[in-house]
């Protein structure tokens, strides 16, 4: 187990059996692998070696997790059939339409499901990023699980709005990369602390 900030992250796929600390998630977002081919190079291949075994998998997290809200990314390849699996768990499933790399030539949909009310969502087409900067700011969540971490766009905004997040991850390239992006956010914030303290001293004197 791996802390930064907010964020916990386990070492490890959703072959295994889950942390503990996942189950405490009220929200799930994640961008699962959208073919076998990704999946083959991201999970353990001798533990799944169909894609319908993976989604089966994924959603046996999901079933464990029973999360009030739940955000998936997805693209053309993996969207049918992660859509059919939400609509049997959940009352609300919408799907909005999204892009990343910041090019809205790369296409691609946010699957956003609850039970009761619509999960929160920007209202229009925007980047990823937006996107999800947009959910951690204008939401409550209590805990986010995200059971394949890939970018770590969602670890680093819910670190940044101060949301505890769980995730699970094998790849130390992404972990790296998130601890990095973390550390240099958080000595910003106090850079930008000891300027303003420094400042109210001088309007003091």
């Amino acid at each position: 187990m791996i802390k930064y900030g907010f964020v916990t992250i386990f070492t490890q796929d959703i072959s295994q059996d889950m942390p503990e600390e996942m189950k405490q998630a009220d929200c799930i977002y994640c961008k699962p692998p959208c073919s076998y081919n990704i999946l083959s190079r991201q999970a353990v291949p001798a533990a799944f070696d169909t894609y319908g075994v993976y989604v089966k998998r994924f959603f046996e997290y999901v079933d464990e997790i029973t999360p009030e809200y739940m955000y998936l990314q997805v693209t053309a390849s993996n969207r049918d059939i992660f859509v059919d699996e939400c609509k049997k768990r959940f009352k609300v499933v919408d799907i909005d339409e999204a892009y990343y790399n910041r090019n809205k030539k790369f296409k691609c949909w946010i699957i956003r499901c609850s039970n009761a009310e619509p999960a929160p969502n920007p209202g229009k087409a925007v980047e990823v990023n937006t996107y999800i900067r947009h959910i951690c700011k204008n939401s409550s969540f209590r805990c986010i699980a995200d059971p394949v971490m890939q970018p770590a766009a969602i670890e680093f905004y819910a670190h940044k709005n101060e949301i505890k997040i769980v995730s699970l991850c094998s790849n130390q390239i992404h972990i790296d990369r998130l601890r990095d992006r973390i550390a240099e956010y958080d000595a910003k914030q106090t850079a930008r602390e000891r300027k303003k303290l420094t400042k109210q001293k001088n309007f003091q004197k």
